[in-house]
């Protein structure tokens, strides 16, 4: 009798800890997933590709009317001061197109309309194709309880409290997705790591898996449907790095050209490796490694987005 009543005294208790665990986060809210009004600004806190698939369910759907796709190349993009709406970068470090499209799908899936995408096209996009678990529907009902909720929180608060501001910087991420990374990525000296990575590639870094190929095509079938805007951009790369690979490049440039001739729609293609722009691809004082921009390359590259997404999209 005594052990019976020791059990049902723990599961009792287990059972109000669970249910008061759960009220609670669905109280705090972190991805704005359960309660009628979505807020206006939220943030990635930990883990940028799960906290990310979590807002396009409803916070990314909800408050803009634009996003930018790519892998880290385009994630420290501030679009604030686009001025063709409110644009959301939904860009993932280290994301190929599979995440980007999942992403898409779900906020298309939850009544998203998006006027306008601007896709950054690069190698590195199409040359693997991956399934991440961190994008699935079973992380929807983590939300209102789980260990990685829970490291959430932690990461949340040492942010906030700028304990640890060399691997947590308290305003890494914006409401908008914008991602301030430099300080993990600047390198000492910039133009010796856009030599050693120039001389890295291979004809494998271009090339194009054939199950990336089909979703992209794929993302850019839904975006027409959905009757989205879409500007492909293909990322200005360092001068000596396009200069000594030029040819692979370009042809990497054509082959996408010619997987989404048939299902363009809407879209449109813009190259910034192009003599135009070598001006700002030899100056290094726009990278802070082999690829990634620093701030003055930042705002330089957001004038001429700007400049190209109004004659190409208008």
């Amino acid at each position: 009798m005594k052990d019976s009543t020791y059990f049902f005294t723990v599961l009792g208790i287990s059972l109000f800890i669970c249910l008061f665990m759960t009220a609670l986060n669905y109280a705090i809210n972190i991805y704005g997933l359960f309660k009628p009004e979505v807020p206006v600004e939220m943030s990635v806190f930990a883990d940028e590709r799960q906290s990310k698939y979590l807002l396009a369910h409803r916070y990314i759907p909800s408050h803009f009317d634009g996003v930018i796709l790519g892998p880290s190349l385009s994630a420290n993009l501030d679009p604030e001061p686009f001025s063709f709406g409110r644009f959301y970068n939904a860009s993932i470090m280290g994301g190929r197109v599979t995440p980007l499209k999942t992403l898409m799908e779900k906020s298309l899936e939850n009544n998203g309309y998006f006027e306008k995408a601007l896709v950054c096209i690069h190698p590195y996009l199409t040359n693997h194709a991956e399934n991440d678990p961190k994008m699935h529907e079973k992380n929807y009902w983590g939300a209102l309880g789980s260990l990685n909720l829970y490291r959430t929180y932690l990461i949340a608060a040492v942010r906030q409290l700028e304990l640890l501001p060399s691997k947590y910087p308290k305003n890494q991420y914006s409401p908008n997705g914008y991602n301030d990374f430099e300080i993990f990525h600047k390198a000492d000296d910039v133009a010796a790591k856009i030599k050693e990575e120039t001389e890295k590639l291979t004809e494998e870094d271009f090339a194009i898996n054939p199950v990336a190929r089909q979703e992209l095509i794929e993302l850019t079938q839904m975006l027409n449907e959905a009757g989205t805007q879409i500007l492909f951009y293909y990322h200005p790369m360092p001068f000596e790095m396009y200069q000594q690979h030029q040819e692979k490049y370009d042809d990497y440039w054509q082959s996408i050209l010619e997987i989404l001739e048939p299902v363009k729609g809407q879209a449109k293609f813009y190259n910034f490796n192009q003599p135009g722009h070598f001006d700002f691809l030899k100056n290094y004082d726009n990278y802070i490694d082999h690829g990634h921009f620093s701030q003055e390359g930042q705002a330089l590259f957001i004038q001429m987005l700007q400049s190209v997404l109004s004659r190409e999209t208008t």
